[in-house]
This record gives structure tokens, sequence and C-alpha cells, in this order.
């Protein structure tokens, strides 16, 4: 059995090092550990649509962009990574 989770390095520590636990464990458990990236938001036919959306929503609310590297950012993109 599968199981997914989506990675961006956003630039908090051992970043890296925790996918790689989260990978061993899940192995460990007999799952077959998958981590999707932008390459695979990008991949999808909502990927721009969605990411304009999240950009004009988040800039009518605070007045700016999410900038890329984020966390909030990252955690949106997920979504359409899945």
């Amino acid at each position: 059995m599968k199981i997914y989770t989506y990675y961006e390095n956003i630039g908090f520590d051992l970043q890296e090092e925790m996918i790689k636990i989260w990978k061993q464990s899940w192995l460990n458990n007999g799952f077959e550990p998958i981590v999707l990236n932008r390459k695979d938001a990008e991949s999808s036919s909502l990927y721009q649509k969605y990411y304009e959306f999240i950009q004009r929503i988040h800039k009518n609310i605070s007045g700016e962009i999410l900038p890329e590297n984020n966390y909030w950012l990252s955690a949106q993109l997920a979504i359409v990574a899945f």
C-alpha cells in the first residue's frame, strides 16, 4: 500500500532528515512511501488557476502575495499535488 506526503524545501532546520525518517518509518511498516513535490503540483491541470487563486486571496487579505519557498504556499500547493 502507498502512503503520500508533500515536501518542499522551505528553509526549516532538519527537513531532509525528517523526510528520510518518515520514509523509513513507513517502509518498516510495509508501506511504499511517496514524496510529492512542486513538480507534481505543477503537473496538475488545476495548478495555474489554483496558484493564482491562492495568491489573489492572500493579497486581498494581507496586501502581499505569498513568497516562494514559504510554508503557507507549500501547504496550499500540496492540495493540488495530490
